[in-house]
């Protein structure tokens, strides 16, 4: 697993703690006829008095130490004499919840894979520096050293990942093709380590954004609370 999956599972496992801590609390609202008289209207109306009362579920967000108070009825259940509905924490809607958040978790953490390509040699900076140099002195190597100079040249190009074949690549590379092929393996690796401290840096500004996201909800979850 490589830093962004961890990342990104990190993630996953901080939002559905937070929903384990602040989760959905459900309880019954008890509607009277003479309650749904009021508010939608005698005219429009139509349902005969001895329906009534009704129920609907309504759903709240309170920390799970902290239930919400009990939803009074405005006139005992007929069948039950119940006067009351307490909250209670609604297990269904919190699996659902917690399963939303585990499969994009999981998606984001396939689709995080890094796909290495076959010949890719990762190296430091002092490295790359180092080969550089090295490839300098073989270049700047004496005349009559041909052949010892062609052998070193492949086995740099072995240890930077460059590609022993031509440009065209139906032949082995000659001595001025495997110079262009070593520059180009170093070309990259620089550029790799600069992508890698790019993303580096957009790993810090996404766990900025983390926190920023949870004091968010914390607030969010203050004002629920008053």
């Amino acid at each position: 697993m490589n830093r962004k999956q961890k990342l990104v599972l990190l993630v996953g496992i901080v939002i559905m703690i937070i929903m384990g801590i602040i989760p959905p609390w459900s309880a019954e609202q008890q509607i009277t006829y003479r309650f749904a008289k009021q508010v939608i209207g005698d005219d429009l109306i139509a349902d005969d008095p001895s329906d009534y009362p009704k129920y609907g579920e309504v759903i709240k967000y309170r920390f799970l130490f902290r239930p919400p108070l009990s939803i009074l009825y405005d006139e005992p259940d007929p069948i039950t004499g119940k006067t009351s509905d307490s909250f209670e924490v609604n297990y269904g809607v919190l699996c659902i919840q917690w399963a939303v958040v585990g499969l994009v978790t999981g998606f984001i953490i396939v689709k995080s894979k890094n796909k290495k390509k076959q010949g890719d040699i990762m190296m430091t900076d002092k490295e790359i520096e180092n080969k550089s140099i090295e490839l300098i002195r073989i270049v700047n190597m004496p005349s009559g050293t041909e052949n010892e100079r062609l052998k070193e040249l492949r086995n740099l190009a072995l240890e930077v990942g460059a590609s022993h074949r031509s440009v065209t690549g139906n032949r082995i590379a000659n001595e001025g093709e495997l110079v262009f092929n070593i520059q180009n393996a170093l070309q990259t690796a620089s550029m790799l380590n600069g992508c890698k401290a790019a993303n580096k840096s957009a790993n810090t500004a996404i766990v900025s954004a983390i926190i920023a996201a949870i004091s968010a909800l914390i607030a969010f979850a203050a004002v629920l609370l008053n």
